[in-house]
C-alpha cells in the first residue's frame, strides 16, 4: 500500500467556552457553518469562526486545509444532520462524508461555541477540517487497486485478461489493446482524486486507455486519523468490458497492414461500431486525410455533381488556388468516379 495524501493538523488553544447553554445565536452559528460546509462555501464557514482564528488562518489557508482533507479522503460530498446541544456551548453535528475510495463515512464532529464580542462564534482549529481528527492528527490514506477487469471482443473472446493482459488472439489483440504504464502527468490529479495510489498502472494507449475508468475498478484501502482507523474498504474489481471488436476482422486488419507504418480502422457504417483497428489509425492522433473522400463522394452523389460512371482525366496533381496538390507518391490517376474513389485520387476529389 502507498500513502498518497497527508493533511497535517496542528493543535492550538481552544479558547473560552461559552458558559451559557444553547441560545438561539449558538444554534444559528452552528447551522450556518454546517450548511456552508455542505456547499464548500469556505468564505461563509470562515465568517462563523472566532475572530482570533480568522486572523491566524486567512481565507486562502483556511480553504487549502479543507481541500487538502477532501483530496486525501477522496471526498465527493458531505451532508450534516441536526445539531445536538450538549450544554455549555458544546454542540455535536452528525456528518456523512461520501468518498470514492472508502464509501460513506458516518460520524460526527464536535463544535465549541465561544463569545466573540456580541456574537456567538465557533472555536475553530485545523482538526475540524475532517470528522474524527484530534489536535495534532494527520489525515492519511493508503490505497490499493483491484485486479484489472478483462477486456473482451464482441463474441466474448478475451482481448486482455489477467495480470499479463494476455489473449488467445496474440498479435491481433496486441495491435488494439494498447499498454499499461505509470499515471501520465496530465492525468495525475484526476486519478489521485479517484483514490489511485501513486504507483498504479493505468491504460496509456489503445483500448486500455479508452476504457481505463471501467477496467480499473474501485480502489480500496484505509483512511486514518493518526493511528486511528476512520474508514476501510476492500478494492472492487469491475465486471468484464465487452467491446465491438470482431476477432476475424481484427485479424484481417493486422494481416493487411503487415507491420507497415499506417493505420487500418474498420467500421460498421449503420451503427458506427468499431470492428477492428490496427497501426497508428487508433492510438496516433490523425488528421481526416483521405477518409474525408467518403464525405465528398456522398455530397457529389447526393447533389448530382457527378454520376458514378462520369470520367475524369488522369493526372498527377490538381492546382488549387495556385498550389499543386499531388497524388500519393506522385502517381497518375483518374478514370470514373468509382475508380477515382477506389484509388483515393486527390487530383479528382480535391477540386
Amino acid at each position: 500500500m502507498v500513502a498518497v495524501g497527508v493533511v497535517v493538523v496542528a493543535g492550538l488553544g481552544i479558547g473560552v467556552v461559552c458558559a451559557t447553554s444553547g441560545g438561539p445565536s449558538e444554534k444559528d452559528a452552528v447551522h450556518r457553518f454546517s450548511i456552508a460546509w455542505e456547499h464548500d462555501n469556505y468564505p461563509a464557514m470562515r465568517r462563523e469562526i472566532e475572530t482570533s482564528a480568522q486572523e491566524r488562518y486567512p481565507l486562502a489557508a483556511f480553504t487549502a486545509r479543507y481541500r487538502a482533507a477532501q483530496d486525501t479522503a477522496t471526498q465527493t460530498g458531505l451532508v450534516t444532520g441536526p445539531a445536538k446541544d450538549e450544554g455549555d456551548g458544546h454542540w455535536r453535528v452528525p456528518v456523512t462524508v461520501r468518498t470514492r475510495a472508502f464509501g460513506r463515512i458516518r460520524t460526527s464532529i464536535d463544535l465549541d461555541i465561544v463569545r466573540d464580542g456580541d456574537d456567538a462564534r465557533i472555536s475553530w482549529e485545523p482538526n475540524l477540517v475532517f470528522p474524527g481528527l484530534r489536535p495534532g492528527d494527520q489525515l492519511r490514506r493508503t490505497t490499493t487497486m483491484p485486479a484489472r477487469a478483462d477486456l473482451l471482443a464482441r463474441d466474448g473472446t478475451p482481448l486482455a485478461q489477467g495480470p499479463e493482459r494476455s489473449s488467445p488472439l496474440g498479435a491481433a489483440a496486441t495491435a488494439i489493446v494498447g499498454a499499461l504504464g505509470p499515471i501520465p502527468a496530465d492525468r495525475k490529479e484526476h486519478d489521485e482524486l479517484l483514490g489511485y495510489p501513486q504507483n498504479a498502472q493505468v491504460g496509456i494507449t489503445g483500448l486500455e486507455r479508452a476504457f481505463d475508468d471501467q477496467l480499473s475498478g474501485t480502489p480500496g484501502g484505509q483512511l486514518r486519523a493518526g493511528a486511528r482507523l476512520l474508514a476501510e474498504r476492500e478494492p472492487h474489481k469491475s465486471a468484464p468490458v465487452r467491446t465491438t471488436i470482431a476477432p476475424s476482422v481484427q485479424e484481417a486488419a493486422v494481416t493487411a497492414l503487415g507491420g507497415r507504418l499506417g493505420g487500418v480502422v474498420a467500421l460498421r457504417p449503420k451503427t458506427g461500431e468499431v470492428l477492428a483497428a490496427a497501426g497508428i489509425g487508433f492510438s496516433g492522433l490523425q488528421p481526416p486525410g483521405s477518409t474525408f473522400k467518403i464525405i465528398t463522394a456522398t455530397g457529389v452523389l447526393q447533389y448530382g455533381v457527378a454520376k458514378p460512371q462520369d470520367t475524369f482525366p488522369a493526372q498527377t496533381a490538381a492546382t488549387l488556388s495556385g498550389v499543386d496538390l499531388q497524388n500519393a507518391n506522385g502517381e497518375s490517376c483518374g478514370g470514373t468516379l468509382v475508380e477515382s474513389f477506389a484509388l483515393s485520387c486527390n487530383s479528382v476529389f480535391a477540386p
